[in-house]
């Protein structure tokens, strides 16, 4: 940080910061002479102690979680050095004011324990500070012991009140760098900026130059990155304050209008990404000894947490609290029976910007993977592929665990967990194998395989068949049919009886259900009846894989002609039927001979024809 000053005679005098509460370390306001607030001191600014509830001997007031509540920060430098001290005089002196002095030279960020500090009730005085007691010339338990303090240290108090309600206080200067020099505190600091300052995305700060003088005037500007120089704000900045919440350099000029001086000063504000933890995995290790310690790589999370953000920082602590502060971190690896483990990630740059994450180590007995039956299914449209749910295979391979399942078309990727099947309630698929990985959590070092298959089978086809008419020798209307030899050749067509098998049924329920197969040879159950038969052709492999057609049998009497013995023949004289009786021709009714020829059949189951 470059500052620029010009020579400026400053008198220690009073001076009044009225109602102006300077609330964070990071903006205290330099002084250089004694000084009286004129009114009530109201709240405060960020947390400067970042949760924390001690500071040497101050501590969080009752009811509120934080060591400010009604707090004024005030930063002076020394122009010369021995003994040191001030008194802080309320207002209204029934009031209990505290204070810590901190330096030399501090760091807001980490501001450390202080120098001295003071957190007893308001004294019979009224007063309280550092050295001794105005009233009484004596340390009081009000008073901290005289600070030694050397020229060109700077420090910073903090003024607190718990209640929220007083009349405000003044301060001032005493002890032998006070009365032994003209000019104890440095007045250079009256415009000054402070150290640079970083904070996280989403902040902001207050940049505050004010300066005590009866006319005072202020311009503000930033640095062109560009240009490399200072430009005013449009619209012109030219309070005694600024907030900003966006990195860069800022330059503040003061005028004294009385003597027409400038002095200016400029501050690098730097605002660091805050990290967001990325999701770690639980990590699950086998206990497969049974003692339920195992030995964790907590860093194994490292990489999923960075997420791919650079210049961060992963740490591991057993308690949330300890995350946040960044406390107490855990090495790994790390023995432990389970718990929960908090992680931290934070910017290198400023570690104030964090972000933190938690994840579970547990040791679980090894998983169990039961082996399921394969999965079988009928090609539909010939091309060999089929849609699988793989998922309900689940409750066989759990057999009531809990635990995570992926599957696999490869032992390797398996065994890596990696390239899982992301479909796998709709899978398509050849005939394959598949592998099977059970683990209690993502990405377990403790886990179990196991495998099973997928089949596509070749869809059987049933093809149409003629019916069966059958004459019975014995005219008792009952036949016995040899089904396959007669039907199995043409159902099977051009399938192969090495892969496809056909069996009869009496009912199209029997045939889809595969229950009930008829006998071969069958014989028809009603004489005559005609009979329905349900012809089911299945793949082999896959029974399920099936296709139903259907024909008739019927049974007819065999006929049995008289013999030719027994049949009288036809023998006629010519006539004149035909207009000549010598022409030796006759018109015979074949029919003559019907009943003869039927042999005792009947005429309405037989027809008899003529050649």
């Amino acid at each position: 940080m470059r500052k620029h000053f010009i020579a400026l005679a400053v008198c220690l005098v009073g001076g009044f910061f009225y109602g102006y509460g300077q609330q964070d370390c990071s903006n205290a306001l330099p002084i250089c002479s004694d000084a009286n607030s004129g009114g009530v001191v109201n709240g405060f600014g960020f947390d400067d102690f970042y949760g924390n509830s001690v500071s040497g001997c101050l501590r969080n007031g009752l009811g509120v979680t934080t060591i400010e509540t009604n707090s004024y920060w005030f930063r002076f430098k020394l122009a010369a050095s021995g003994q040191f001290g001030f008194n802080i005089t309320p207002n209204n002196l029934s009031e209990d004011w505290d204070f810590a002095v901190y330096g030399p030279n501090p760091n807001c960020s980490v501001l450390g324990l202080p120098i001295a500090c003071n957190y007893s009730k308001a004294s019979p005085t009224g007063y309280t500070g550092v050295g001794v007691d105005p009233v009484t010339n004596t340390r009081t338990d009000a008073y901290d012991l005289w600070m030694n303090v050397n020229a060109g240290e700077e420090y910073v108090i903090l003024i607190n009140q718990y209640s929220g309600s007083n009349s405000g206080f003044s301060i001032n200067w005493k002890g032998a760098v006070i009365t032994d020099n003209a000019t104890p505190l440095d007045c250079s600091i009256l415009v000054d900026l402070g150290p640079d300052r970083n904070f996280c995305v989403g902040q902001s700060t207050q940049l505050n130059a004010r300066t005590f003088g009866p006319s005072i005037s202020y311009e503000w500007k930033y640095m062109n990155t560009t240009t490399g120089l200072f430009e005013p704000f449009f619209p012109a900045k030219n309070g005694e304050s600024i907030f900003v919440n966006t990195t860069g350099n800022y330059e503040v000029t003061v005028t004294d209008n009385t003597t027409g001086i400038p002095k200016s000063d400029d501050i690098l504000v730097t605002f660091h990404a805050i990290p967001t933890a990325g999701n770690p995995i639980d990590i699950v290790l086998c206990d497969t000894n049974g003692d339920g310690i195992e030995t964790f790589n907590l860093a194994s999370n490292t990489t999923a947490i960075l997420n791919g953000q650079t210049g961060m920082t992963v740490t591991y602590h057993e308690f949330q609290p300890f995350a946040q502060l960044g406390a107490a971190p855990i090495a790994s690896p790390y023995v432990s029976g389970g718990k929960t483990i908090w992680a931290r990630i934070q910017n290198d740059a400023n570690t104030n910007c964090f972000d933190v994450i938690s994840f579970d180590i547990s040791a679980a007995p090894p998983p169990i993977a039961n082996k399921p039956p394969d999965l079988k299914a009928c090609d539909d449209d010939f091309d060999k592929v089929m849609i699988f749910n793989l998922d309900a295979q689940a409750p066989i391979l759990l057999n009531g665990q809990t635990a995570i399942i992926t599957y696999y078309d490869d032992a390797t990727k398996a065994n890596d967990r990696k390239g899982w099947i992301l479909n796998s309630n709709a899978y398509p698929s050849k005939t394959a194998t598949i592998w099977v990985r059970i683990e209690p959590s993502v990405n377990s070092a403790c886990y179990a395989i196991t495998t099973f298959e997928l089949e596509v089978f070749e869809k059987a086809m049933a093809n149409l068949t003629a019916n069966l008419l059958q004459c019975d020798f014995d005219n008792d209307g009952v036949y016995q049919f040899d089904l396959k030899s007669l039907k199995d050749a043409d159902i099977l067509g051009a399938q192969s009886i090495a892969n496809f098998e056909v069996n009869y049924f009496s009912t199209q329920t029997d045939a889809n259900n595969n229950t009930n197969v008829l006998p071969n040879p069958y014989t028809t159950v009603s004489p005559y009846a005609q009979e329905r038969i349900y012809a089911r052709i299945q793949n082999k492999g896959f029974v399920d894989c099936y296709q139903t057609t259907s024909f008739t049998l019927q049974v007819f009497d065999m006929a049995y002609p008289a013999v030719s013995a027994n049949i009288p023949n036809l023998s006629y004289c010519d006539d004149a039927s035909d207009g000549n009786d010598t022409n030796g021709f006759y018109q015979f009714n074949l029919t003559e001979r019907e009943s003869v020829i039927l042999n005792g059949q009947s005429p309405y189951v037989f027809e008899v024809n003529y050649y």
